[in-house]
């Protein structure tokens, strides 16, 4: 009797945290295309992101995330790659009900998205909620430590959450605005730093696998 209960509590906690992931569903893909912009220097990849039910390095708050970086999106060129295997980069996300969390691809030049605020929003926000991020530590590009604090602020669209924020300090403005759609997820990326840094996502597909 009591192996029936603790088997049911498991199946009914199982079917929660799946249930949970209402727009990051495992192994639904998207798609991006990123602009990078260092100085004069553009450069434009495609970024597929998708999520699994299982945890990340055995941290039971988080689920698997991946991002697969391509040198070309066209949709038979993809879908002759899935499961991709080739530069794909390991890390973890949170969605419940009523959060989402989420590590930013941080390979290559990407790796100053560490030092803004990661994807992040309380699905049930009011619109016009202000609050702060922070960031401490050593900025690699750089060669310094410094502490960033955000100013974030909460607009609603209809379906969309837009969050902007902003550090400023002596070398220059930090800033952040993403888009979440309430079926896509986050749709648009935008982070600049000092030094001339744009980076921009935009998602192009949502495939189902």
């Amino acid at each position: 009797m009591k192996k029936t209960i603790l088997l049911s509590l498991l199946s009914l906690f199982t079917v929660l945290v799946v249930e949970a992931q209402s727009v990051y569903t495992p192994m639904k893909e998207f798609l991006f295309e990123v602009q990078t912009t260092v100085g004069n220097e553009k450069e434009v990849q495609y970024i597929s992101m998708w999520a699994t039910d299982k945890p990340w390095e055995a941290d039971s708050s988080q689920h698997e995330l991946f991002y697969a970086y391509h040198g070309h999106c066209s949709s038979d060129y993809l879908a002759a790659q899935w499961p991709y295997t080739d530069d794909v980069e390991d890390t973890g996300m949170i969605e419940t009900d009523g959060y989402v969390w989420l590590h930013p691809p941080r390979w290559r030049k990407l790796s100053v998205l560490e030092y803004f605020p990661f994807p992040e929003l309380t699905k049930d926000i009011v619109s016009g909620s202000k609050y702060t991020r922070m960031f401490i530590g050593s900025v690699d590009f750089l060669d310094k430590w410094m502490f960033l604090r955000y100013k974030m602020e909460v607009e609603k669209i209809g379906n969309e959450t837009i969050v902007r924020g902003k550090a400023k300090t002596r070398r220059g403005e930090w800033t952040e605005v993403i888009t979440y759609d309430s079926e896509k997820g986050f749709t648009e990326m935008y982070f600049s730093a000092p030094g001339d840094i744009e980076i921009r996502f935009a998602l192009l597909d949502v495939r189902n696998h």
